[in-house]
């Protein structure tokens, strides 16, 4: 007798969202993605543009932009085992009128909104599992701050085109963007150069197979701004003390 048994496709991977024991052929896995929620607060209320805040020295201040990119964005579990993303982005970056192709992991996370904000990334390998800690670079690394755009859509961080945090005069991009008012100035606060951060979250937690991550993250402005007179410190002086500020003014959940 011939047979008229069919082999099925489907996917074999036990870590993926549609697992299917049954099939024969592996094929189409779809996997968890992690969301990343970004609060903006001020204190224990949420942050708002152009509302006017107290400053160190009890001076009144508003901001009119707040921008910072993420990426390299890493999970830890207790055992210091890293958790990353493996989808890849590359753009090209001009170094020295010499073009090179930079790959980084496809983590890009630009905090701008004065809401919170859920960002989804790809696709993530995790398991059962608990997850205790969060690293990522404040900045876009060594060459990605000289991208140069490559069919980008509007919405892609990297567009340089009406993106603030683009700096057309040094034709790079910038870590974190601050622009603030007084009532006396308006100016703003570049950093440029990009570090690294880890952070522990409040409470671990338990990544399950098949369902996606959520991380929390609660970034207090009036803790990033803490000690910083908007009216007397220069810029140099702001930034720094933006850059000090920056592992107490993160919290996870």
């Amino acid at each position: 007798m011939v047979s008229c048994y069919q082999k099925k496709d489907g996917c074999l991977d036990p870590l993926a969202t549609n697992f299917d024991p049954s099939a024969d052929n592996t094929c189409c896995c779809n996997y968890p993605k992690i969301q990343i929620l970004v609060s903006l607060n001020w204190g224990s209320d949420v942050f708002r543009y152009n509302k006017k805040y107290v400053d160190a020295v009890g001076d009144s201040v508003s901001f009119g932009y707040f921008g910072a990119f993420l990426r390299d964005i890493k999970l830890t579990d207790p055992m210091r085992l890293v958790y990353t993303n493996d989808e890849k982005l590359s753009v090209q970056c001009q170094i020295n009128q010499s073009i090179q192709i930079a790959s980084t992991q496809n983590d890009l996370l630009l905090v701008t909104r004065d809401r919170s904000e859920n960002y989804t990334f790809g696709v993530w390998r995790i398991g059962n599992n608990l997850i205790d800690s969060l690293d990522f670079t404040i900045g876009l690394g060594e060459l990605l701050p000289f991208a140069i755009e490559q069919n980008l859509e509007s919405s892609n961080p990297l567009n340089k085109s009406g993106n603030i945090m683009y700096d057309s005069t040094n034709t790079r991009f910038r870590s974190l963007f601050l622009r603030y008012n007084t009532d006396i100035q308006k100016d703003s606060v570049s950093l440029i150069d990009p570090w690294d951060q880890k952070f522990k979250l409040s409470s671990t937690l338990r990544a399950t197979i098949g369902e996606d991550l959520v991380v929390n993250i609660v970034w207090d402005l009036k803790k990033l701004f803490s000690g910083i007179s908007f009216k007397n410190d220069g810029r140099s002086t702001i930034g720094n003390k933006i850059k000090t500020n920056i592992k107490n003014s993160i919290n996870l959940k």
